[in-house]
């Protein structure tokens, strides 16, 4: 008898699918921001973050609250002051993992390069980009 995983009831966010990429490309600590509007980031994060368990040195989770609604929804494209803040105090060098923003951030003033190798991707249930942070000098 056959058994088949992730056939008939296969989720519809697929954290399995990223953590991989997370894991080949990081060369540095990772840094792993969700844009929060809501609750099923949260179930989406920890997902992902059960995919990393085995991440070595362990990731740090960063959740970036924002109410987008109306007007302000132009706000949720990019992480937030506080976000921002986060980044420039953690020790040098880190790569930042952003999820589900809406558009590639500049992150020029956390001496944050966008990987545009990798670029910004898709997979089901996220929208990712990765970012190498170095030297705060450089």
């Amino acid at each position: 008898m056959a058994v088949c995983f992730n056939f008939t009831f296969q989720k519809l966010h697929r954290p399995d699918l990223i953590a991989p990429i997370v894991q080949a490309h990081s060369q540095a600590p990772a840094v792993i921001g969700i844009h929060q509007s809501s609750h099923s980031e949260i179930r989406r994060l920890m997902g992902l973050a059960y995919e990393l368990k085995q991440m070595k040195p362990a990731p740090q989770f960063y959740f970036d609250h924002h109410r987008c609604t109306g007007v302000d929804e132009h706000n949720c494209a990019v992480p937030s002051t506080k976000f921002q803040q986060a980044l420039a105090s953690l020790p040098r060098p880190f790569d930042v993992w952003l999820i589900d923003f809406k558009d590639v951030p500049d992150l020029s003033d956390q001496q944050c390069v966008f990987d545009s190798d990798l670029g910004t991707k898709i997979a089901p249930g996220f929208k990712y980009q990765h970012y190498r942070c170095g030297s705060k000098e450089a």
